[in-house]
């Protein structure tokens, strides 16, 4: 840089062309015009003179020898004035350093300077109409603009130069956003802006780090997105008005603040703020509880749904799971899963969008508990949907039922599990809108017209109690048969008859009476899953639940068999779900029904790989059946891969006991040596031979080992050590995820 000082330019010119003079005046006026006082007198020198005659000119060479011509400028202080057009007339320039106290804008005349690579007006008073000039001078590779109050945006055009590799406008006043389209962003990777630095300025939005260098710090920037194939030199964000949620980059500055949620989502409203998955599952794991997280994870959702169509996010308290359709080329229902959460979708609720894009969220607290104070049993789920531009729609009233399978917790006694969906306008749980079906012990269908907030509540139980009058009917009508009886043995016989055929159909309805008769036009039967000489079981379903259907030869045994699983409620225990009478005013009994049959079936049709942890699991379930049975003084017929039945859901086994009959008085137990054999069975995946128990690795050996040798006397001792050894070997998650809880509350109907 030269500082620009008064000075009479003596040029003698012999044989000068008309351009070398008209050049000579050109270079006067821009100079003049930065304040100086220049005149020129032209005498008999050589052009070579010029070049050191101009403080901070410099020259290069011209078409013809001898020739050169300026091709650069360096200025800075004192300047005082403005740019005179004639410096568009100086083409050769490549380089300009103009710095200090000019005003006004460029004239139109600096287009011309088509060679011009490097521009330096820093420190200036220029306003922002000078933006409009240099985004027209594709030849710049460098630009400083630091220090200048130009008050306006910045023009996209200005990031598609094609060979700028650095641009600085620190300290102007820049208002708006960076990036208004996603023109500008493929504009800007790529192309080789390396080093952009826009400190100290108002720029709001989303900043995108697509520069090897950046400094944006002292903004209002509220998003970052980072380029993943990126190495940063230097990097800072410091100063911004980024939320809580910022991942950490290496050799970045970030100072984020508090996670607020509501002003978190008002950041998430602006149609410029970006977020990536990672981003987003680091804002809902620091997010401070309340009601308004499911409304922030709707909206993490519209701001994700941006950039990409697909994706799953998990942390400790929520999960989401968002799938995009073209519904031109689809027209079937749609399924959405998550863990053992699941919704169908009829193909009507996406309306008349083209791509629609469907979501679904747990979240493992009552979020609204502070408002609602009602008791429920179950995740908060989220089900939404969303148009191409990612906004919410509101789904209401549907003509076809949108099916949510929902898992739930124990149920107190005496009721049953109901599904609730949250109305954001009364801030209440309801059930009106959503019918509810059984799906399975853990499970329940709510089938809903609507898209919101789902959950499960309990409402009291339907189930009848026993009828004490028609007990002491059944009573009379015994003892005058036994009259009749002792009158006449001719009548005897014959009453005899009679009495067993009204005690198989008439005493089998009133014990049926404990429970509720379900309606058989609700059954649909399919075929035959399993057949003996004294009992037939179907594949069913009852009201678009899969269950089995179990009838026997004998009506006796059913009516034994209901007495005694109706009684029965443990997540670990075949769920009854009542009788109906078939058209051959038959009871036929209503079970769950599980798809992957006995656990030897499952092992036979392929080598399963479990887990240590998969296998303490299923033992730990098992005996937690075992010690509720004990409890109630039931036996299980037999305990083996061979008679316990296995549900898959996901990677977890949901082991279901069957098979039952009373314990004489009392006092019978169950054998806690067959758990030891059914831990071996689990292990090794075939059934034991009791004279050959040797292990193959060590699981749960010791314990084992123990229930075989009489050790350990009670299932719940066996029971204790088994969740003892699963807390030891699951991780947290695993823990919150599968560990049974308050299995003391599941309840059996007394006698």
């Amino acid at each position: 840089m030269h500082p620009l000082t008064s000075a009479v330019i003596l040029y003698l010119c012999l044989g000068c062309n008309t351009l070398e003079l008209q050049t000579y005046q050109w270079l006067v006026d821009v100079y003049q015009q930065l304040g100086q006082n220049y005149t020129v007198q032209y005498g008999g020198m050589n052009n070579r003179l010029i070049c050191s005659t101009f403080p901070g000119l410099n020259c290069g060479q011209g078409l013809n020898p001898g020739e050169e011509w300026p091709t650069g400028i360096s200025l800075n202080r004192p300047l005082n004035g403005s740019i005179n057009p004639s410096i568009g007339n100086l083409v050769n320039l490549t380089t300009l350093h103009l710095e200090s106290n000019i005003s006004g804008s460029l004239p139109s005349s600096f287009t011309n300077l088509t060679r011009l690579q490097t521009l330096n007006i820093s420190h200036n008073r220029f306003n922002g109409s000078i933006l409009s000039i240099l985004t027209n001078m594709t030849s710049l590779r460098e630009i400083i603009l630091d220090g200048n109050p130009l008050n306006t945006n910045i023009p996209p055009q200005l990031f598609q130069l094609p060979h700028l590799t650095y641009l600085s406008m620190s300290d102007c006043q820049l208002t708006g956003t960076i990036f208004q389209s996603n023109l500008l962003h493929n504009a800007l990777t790529t192309n080789n802006i390396t080093t952009l630095l826009l400190k100290n300025n108002s720029l709001r939005g989303t900043i995108y780090v697509e520069n090897s260098a950046l400094d944006a710090s002292y903004n209002l920037f509220t998003s970052v997105v980072f380029s993943s194939h990126l190495t940063l030199s230097q990097c800072d964000l410091s100063h911004n008005n980024f939320p809580c949620y910022l991942r950490e980059v290496h050799n970045c500055t970030v100072t984020p603040t508090v996670c607020n949620v509501a002003d978190v989502l008002n950041g998430l409203y602006d149609r410029s703020t970006r977020l990536d998955v990672t981003e987003a599952e680091i804002l809902l794991e620091n997010i401070t509880r309340s009601s308004m997280v499911p409304q922030l994870v709707s909206a993490v959702t519209s701001v994700l749904l941006r950039d990409q169509n697909s994706f799953n996010l998990r942390t400790k308290d929520v999960n989401l799971t968002v799938t995009t359709y073209n519904t031109s080329q689809s027209t079937a229902a749609i399924n959405l899963s998550l863990n053992e959460i699941s919704v169908n979708f009829p193909d009507i609720v996406a309306g008349n969008e083209t791509a629609v894009s469907f979501s679904l969220s747990s979240l493992s607290y009552n979020a609204f508990g502070s408002i609602d104070s009602g008791q429920i049993y179950s995740p908060v789920v989220g089900v939404s949907l969303y148009d191409s531009q990612g906004e919410e729609k509101s789904v209401e009233n549907t003509t076809q039922s949108i099916n949510i399978t929902i898992p739930f917790d124990s149920i107190p006694y005496s009721y049953a599990p109901t599904c609730l969906h949250w109305i954001e306008e009364d801030r209440v749980w309801s059930k009106n809108g959503c019918n509810s079906t059984l799906s399975d012990s853990r499970h329940v269908i709510c089938h809903c017209n609507h898209l919101t907030n789902f959950s499960v509540g309990a409402e009291p139980s339907n189930v009848s109690k026993k009828n004490d009058d028609t007990r002491l009917i059944i009573i009379i009508t015994t003892c005058v048969g036994g009259g009749i009886l002792f009158i006449s043995i001719g009548v005897v016989a014959y009453l005899v008859v009679r009495r067993k055929r009204y005690e198989e159909v008439t005493k089998g309805r009133e014990m049926y009476h404990l429970s509720t008769q379900l309606s058989s036009d609700h059954v649909i039967t399919d075929d035959v899953i399993y057949s003996s000489p004294r009992t037939v079981i179907h594949r069913a379903r009852y009201q678009n639940t899969p269950v089995v259907v179990r009838k026997s030869k004998e009506s006796s045994t059913t009516t034994n068999q209901i007495s005694i699983v109706q009684r029965l409620h443990h997540p670990n225990i075949v769920q009854y779900f009542g009788y109906y009478i078939d058209a051959e005013e038959e009871a036929c009994t209503i079970l769950e029904y599980c798809p992957s049959g006995l656990y030897i079936e499952h092992f036979e049709r392929g080598r399963v790989e479990l887990t240590p942890l998969q296998m303490i699991q299923i033992c730990m379930d098992v005996s937690s059946a075992m010690v509720y049975l004990d409890d109630i003084h039931m036996l299980l017929d037999e305990l083996s891969i061979a008679t316990v039945l296995v549900k898959c859901a996901d990677k977890d086994y949901i082991s279901k006991l069957n098979g039952f009959h009373i314990s004489a008085g009392g006092k019978d137990k169950n054998d806690v040596k067959q758990l030891g054999l059914f831990m071996w069975e689990v292990q090794h995946q075939r059934l034991s031979h009791k004279d050959d128990q040797r292990w193959s690795s060590d699981v749960y050996t010791d314990i084992a080992t123990q229930c075989l040798e009489g050790d350990i006397h009670k299932y719940r001792e066996a029971n204790d050590r088994l969740k003892q050894l699963y807390l030891e070997s699951a991780s947290t998650k695993e823990r919150k995820n599968r560990l049974p809880s308050g299995l003391d509350n599941v309840y059996v109907e007394s006698t």
